[in-house]
């Protein structure tokens, strides 16, 4: 199958998942907004950024398992896939022990020390905790299927269980449900969802299964850079993305949460859209690095940076002036965003965008080290500039700090791109320095 076979066909899958996705948050802000009312809901907003900062625990490991199953897989080497499948899975299970380990403990300590949030939250806490694992091993079983020239029916098969598992969770809620039952169901359909897709995965490709006797630990730390470096994305996204909603009903209220979340809902539709072509070019830019194809690497270059002038520039303008229509259409008028703080999350969308295209570049082979420092550097950063716009403007402050974070992020991505394989002048310098060498 060709290159733009492939890229089509990944590309309606995650069309697919990214229309699953967008109708799940399409329809839960109304539902749970509804049925909790604005201030109940900010606080399962608040809550639910858990499972996001526990998901990090995975140390960047899935995306570099994922980059070097693929590579190998150009090469027909199906031993050392099963190798990495295998000990990033009993990896991934440590870690699920020691993080629910950690948050009990931190759990028990602040109820000792009379802390009322989390006393009146910790039953919550310690369930959201136990799906984070969840969620944290199933990405092991996509990771399966995307390394393995299955992106598009393994990405299909996730989302649609994922879709399950929140239509599921919203009626749950609207039968008057509480954050207990809630958890609870979303729980029950991520245990389904690793077993199903599990069980497909071993249909599709019978020699690749978790065979402990296979486990590595040479596996693990031969990824372990590119693992930790990747880490640093998914930290700073989670800065930038969950703790702002955080910091936002911390220094303002929950109901600002309750406002600030949809409006940066709506805004990522755009990210979305560019990522359904941008992530499906991943596996492609892998295996052609692995065989050394540049002209075709520069191809998928160029269609990157077209997605990003013909798509994300166009959407951020249309969002800019009619953001917030669409928000209090969409809320049914129980949200109502400030016009300006609209326009300048605009602006944030289209610099999030830019950078967000070119690391999932960077990442797809395991090349991203310089720009993970930069990322690194761009997670206070963040945290500062948001809590100082949230005091002094509020929204629109947030939305301000948010713009020059995603300006930082920008030019550290085009500064990492100069140093990798993706430009021809690298492979010179490189060349030059071997030969110095010798």
């Amino acid at each position: 199958m060709t290159i733009v076979a492939n890229i089509f066909r990944s590309s309606v899958a995650n069309a697919i998942g990214i229309g699953i996705s967008a109708f799940v948050q399409l329809v839960s802000v109304p539902v749970l907004a509804s049925a909790w009312g604005p201030e109940v809901y900010g606080t399962w907003l608040m809550l639910t950024t858990i499972p996001t900062y526990l998901a990090l625990t995975d140390l960047g490991f899935v995306q570099a398992a994922t980059s070097d199953m693929t590579m190998k897989s150009a090469k027909g080497e199906k031993q050392a896939i099963v190798q990495i499948f295998s000990s990033v899975f009993a990896l991934f299970v440590a870690f699920a022990v020691i993080v629910n380990v950690v948050v009990a403990a931190a759990v028990r300590i602040a109820v000792l020390a009379d802390v009322g949030w989390v006393t009146d939250y910790q039953l919550y806490l310690h369930m959201l905790a136990f799906y984070s694992s969840l969620t944290l091993l199933s990405r092991v079983n996509l990771a399966g299927f995307r390394a393995n020239g299955m992106y598009a029916a393994g990405t299909v098969s996730y989302d649609t269980l994922v879709l399950c598992e929140g239509l599921l969770t919203l009626l749950v809620v609207t039968l008057h449900g509480g954050f207990a039952a809630a958890i609870s169901t979303m729980i029950v359909g991520r245990l389904l969802n690793m077993l199903l897709l599990y069980a497909l995965l071993r249909r599709r490709l019978p020699w690749l299964s978790y065979d402990m006797e296979a486990v590595s630990w040479a596996e693990l730390k031969r990824l372990f850079k590119p693992a930790v470096g990747g880490m640093a994305i998914p930290v700073s996204l989670s800065f930038t993305l969950q703790g702002t909603v955080v910091l936002v009903g911390a220094v303002i209220s929950p109901a600002a949460a309750a406002i600030f979340t949809p409006v940066r809902t709506i805004s990522r539709i755009a990210i979305q859209l560019v990522g359904i072509v941008n992530r499906a070019t991943m596996p492609e830019i892998a295996h052609t690095l692995a065989k050394g194809d540049r002209r075709k690497i520069s191809q998928l270059v160029l269609l990157n940076c077209a997605l990003a002038v013909f798509v994300l520039v166009p959407a951020g303008i249309v969002f800019g002036f009619f953001g917030d229509r669409i928000v209090s259409a969409w809320t049914r008028g129980i949200i109502q965003p400030d016009r300006i703080f609209v326009a300048a999350m605009a602006v944030s969308m289209v610099l999030h965008g830019g950078w967000y295209l070119v690391s999932n570049m960077l990442l797809a082979t395991n090349s991203h080290g310089d720009f993970s420092k930069i990322m690194i550097l761009s997670a206070p950063l963040t945290v500062v500039l948001v809590y100082i716009g949230a005091s002094i403007g509020e929204l629109t402050g947030v939305a301000l700090a948010t713009i020059a974070c995603e300006a930082f992020c920008v030019a550290g991505a085009l500064f990492a791109l100069r140093r990798t394989p993706f430009n021809p002048a690298y492979e010179r310098m490189a060349s030059k320095k071997d030969n110095l060498g010798r």
